[in-house]
């Protein structure tokens, strides 16, 4: 049952005590029936939780095993209360139904047999999640987040590799072109150096030339 506010001292509450202060009745109810007592939820409970107040009471029958009067067994009925105040049958059937307190699908699933669950919708693809499903989406949530962090980090450990290779590689380039650039002026000195050896060397023919003329000149002057 659900119980809003809850009751006092609710570890240890047996029973429904709406005589008692602080003791509200049940917004809604579930009764499972049972095969040792299949007719007490069909009979007996509806006029206990109608008395108590209870605002809205399924009665689930997962085994079929209630009395076949009545159109029965139905796998599952909703009352709910009437224009009267009445706690009323608003459906008996194989559902789906629609819960007015939670504004919800009651729909039954096969989940290693029959379980009634709550739906955002008639078809029952949008189940709500139970408290151990709950977990389990949170842990996963959690550790999706986890992964989708470790790939970011992995994902900026890269792109900080990344730029280092190609600061390395801009350095490398530099120092290349600088190297380059060295290369071409040595060359250049060295082509500047052998030019102005080859000039000084005709310079030196010339002038060796010019003195062996001036000596054959000065040797017919003298004959």
């Amino acid at each position: 049952a659900l119980y809003e506010p809850p009751p006092p001292r609710v570890g240890k509450l047996r029973s429904v005590r709406t005589w008692r202060p602080g003791h509200a009745p049940p917004k809604v109810a579930l009764e499972v029936v049972s095969k040792n007592h299949p007719t007490k939820d069909y009979r007996l409970a509806p006029a206990k939780y109608d008395a108590s107040g209870t605002g809205e009471l399924w009665v689930f029958d997962p085994l079929l095993a209630g009395p076949r009067e009545g159109g029965g067994p139905h796998l599952v009925q909703l009352w709910a209360r009437g224009p009267g105040g009445r706690l009323e049958r608003q459906y008996a059937g194989a559902g789906p139904v629609r819960s007015p307190f939670f504004g919800a699908w009651l729909v039954v699933v096969d989940e290693e047999g029959p379980r009634l669950r709550l739906s955002e919708d008639a078809k029952g693809r949008q189940l709500w999640p139970t408290p151990e499903e709950a977990e389990r989406a949170a842990k996963e949530a959690a550790e999706q987040k986890a992964e989708a962090e470790r790939q970011a980090k992995e994902a900026e450990r890269r792109a900080k590799e990344a730029e280092r290779q190609a600061k390395e590689a801009e350095r490398a380039a530099k120092e290349a072109a600088e190297q380059q650039a060295e290369a071409e002026r040595r060359a250049k000195a060295e082509a500047e150096a052998r030019a102005e050896a080859e000039r000084a060397a005709k310079d030196e023919a010339l002038a060796r030339l010019a003195r062996v003329e001036a000596e054959l000149a000065a040797l017919r002057r003298g004959g």
